[in-house]
């Protein structure tokens, strides 16, 4: 099987290619639990792709189900080597007017109940493979830490699994260390477990107005307690904005680990930000012409789609000079997926097996 490229036993790009995205105490290869998530796995043949090259899916509460979260345990069960992200879905919920957050439909008390219970059988299930994103409200520290506290006897449950999990740090009245410390105590005030697997985590989509790389250093400086991981929640290692912020991280709290999570990967293997069919898409229609079950055609598309879109290749091509400075990333995207598009069409007339991909 191929290996995950996140994996420290892993051969990666020659270290002096990587100058740019290390930190000065950082070594390579990464450490093992350094971990990006690939959200946007919402439907099942796509997640046992993922799963079965042990590469780690992230998802939304919004788009699970019962069946969908017990199809996830079992495949996760078999892949042991896949960890797993998933959001709360509060996201959705905030909505600018005239430049100021509002929440015209904000999640009911009976869907957070839901959605923590599917948290407590990922945990229950997965114990530390599992990072949830603990309660909040976008945009509002008051919200978020109504929401810590009305759901304490939840969160108490799920932590007491050994699961790691994410704390959104909103922006406010507080400043955002300031808040980290009140939150915690909430947490711990209310008994809740292990808060040694709880991380901070920085909100750096576009929407949600992420702080500059100076900001966030200083803000990490002055966690107290000092955390052991710090997750960036939308800025995947495909951002261009990526690289800046992990310096930033890694250089006042050297030792720590990072995660994130981003639709990019997904986004880019649909096609989603060009004119032209992804590799997906391209790898979905020629199969779907060999007859094989349609759960089988997703899953070997979305493997072809994950082999042309590859994170390694992504990096190397960086590292390698591909981008074109002047028109920014779009235009290595652009250059990745006319190499992906031909990958898929090479390997098309090559499937004749289901497990074809193991052997690649």
């Amino acid at each position: 099987m191929k290996q995950p490229y996140w994996t420290a036993s892993n051969e990666g790009p020659d270290p002096e290619e990587w100058n740019d995205l290390r930190a000065p105490s950082t070594e390579w290869p990464w450490p093992d639990d350094f971990h990006y998530y690939q959200s946007g796995t919402n439907q099942r043949a796509r997640f046992l792709a993922q799963a079965e090259r042990e590469t780690n899916p992230g998802t939304t509460t919004e788009e699970l189900s019962d069946d969908l979260v017990q199809d996830m345990i079992e495949i996760l069960l078999r892949h042991k080597g896949a960890k797993l992200f998933v959001d709360n879905g509060a996201f959705p919920e905030m909505v600018e007017k005239d430049n100021k957050p509002t929440w015209p439909k904000p999640i009911t008390d009976a869907q957070w109940v839901r959605r923590l219970g599917w948290y407590d059988r990922f945990a229950r299930a997965l114990g530390p493979r599992v990072l949830l994103v603990l309660p909040d409200q976008v945009a509002s520290q008051q919200g978020t830490l109504a929401r810590l506290a009305a759901y304490a006897d939840e969160i108490r449950a799920i932590m007491s699994h050994g699961a790691h999990a994410v704390l959104a740090l909103q922006g406010g009245e507080w400043d955002r260390a300031e808040f980290w410390r009140v939150c915690m105590s909430v947490l711990e005030g209310n008994g809740v477990p292990n808060l040694d697997k709880v991380r901070p985590g920085l909100p750096l989509t576009v929407k949600a107005r992420p702080p500059p790389d100076d900001e966030i250093a200083d803000i990490l400086r002055r966690l107290d307690p000092r955390p052991e991981a710090v997750h960036f929640l939308g800025r995947g290692v495909q951002s261009e904005k990526y690289a800046g912020t992990f310096r930033a991280a890694t250089r006042v709290l050297p030792g720590l680990q990072v995660s994130s999570d981003s639709k990019n990967v997904t986004g880019k293997m649909m096609g989603a930000r060009t004119r032209t069919m992804g590799p997906y898409l391209i790898a979905f229609d020629a199969l779907k012409d060999l007859g094989l079950p349609p759960r089988e055609v997703e899953r070997m598309a979305w493997h072809m789609a994950l082999d042309a879109m590859d994170d390694k290749k992504l990096i190397q091509a960086l590292a390698a000079g591909s981008y074109d400075e002047n028109s920014g990333v779009e235009s290595g995207l652009e250059q990745l997926q006319e190499l992906a598009r031909d990958e898929v069409e090479s390997t098309v007339e090559q499937l004749v097996d289901p497990d074809w991909w193991k052997k690649r």
